[in-house]
């Protein structure tokens, strides 16, 4: 892994944001016995890779939703700030046009609008970055008015909160051992009870109202 990273580093150098995808452990935590056992395994090694800017990761695909927490899969955000990483949203959200009932496609414009806003919200108050992906199938799944006057709210409110004081004021730690937890957890069979006080804890901690 470090050296395709370095590889790409030294291609392009500091003029460029190297990112990789990773940080899925939390996620898998008592789902898949061969996910935990897996490669994917190694966050804290790719944090501590001097090659690397940003790590992604999508949002959670089974509760994304209007009115579900829609956290990202990735969320060791401490653990991103004491290695100087920046952690990225990707918002491959399905909104109302998109063809198929998949992966919390929403319903409504409102639904769509609100989705939108609950991603903006995060990345302003967690200081993530963030993109969206056009899951389109043929149409564009962002093409109406009511969205993009929206969105251009939502791109001025972050041009105003660069000047703003935006330093963390949580008090409250989530943590989450990738390597013990995993091997703990690999040896006892999936089940719902082990899910809710994981990636459980992660989604109501994200709810709670306070800083983490």
């Amino acid at each position: 892994f470090n050296e395709s990273c370095k590889a790409v580093r030294d291609i392009v150098g500091s003029k460029k944001i190297v990112t990789t995808y990773f940080g899925y452990p939390l996620f898998y935590a008592g789902r898949s016995k061969s996910l935990q056992s897996c490669g994917l395994g190694v966050t804290h090694e790719v944090f501590k890779s001097p090659y690397i800017d940003q790590v992604a990761t999508p949002i959670d695909y089974l509760r994304r939703r209007g009115g579900e927490p829609g956290v990202n899969i990735n969320g060791f955000n401490g653990t991103a700030m004491l290695h100087n990483k920046l952690l990225a949203r990707e918002e491959d959200i399905r909104t109302h046009f998109h063809q198929r009932l998949e992966w919390g496609r929403t319903a409504s414009l409102r639904e769509s609008i609100e989705v939108i806003r609950r991603g903006f919200g995060y990345n302003l108050a967690e200081n993530y970055a963030m993109w969206f992906v056009c899951q389109s199938n043929g149409h564009a799944p962002y093409h109406q008015k009511d969205m993009m006057e929206d969105v251009a709210r939502m791109m001025r409110l972050a041009e105003r909160a660069q000047d703003c004081d935006r330093s963390p004021v949580g008090e409250v730690a989530l943590i989450f051992d990738e390597k013990r937890s995993l091997e703990a957890l690999a040896a006892l069979d999936n089940t719902d009870f082990i899910t809710r006080h994981t990636w459980g804890a992660y989604e109501a901690a994200s709810q709670a109202g306070a800083p983490f």
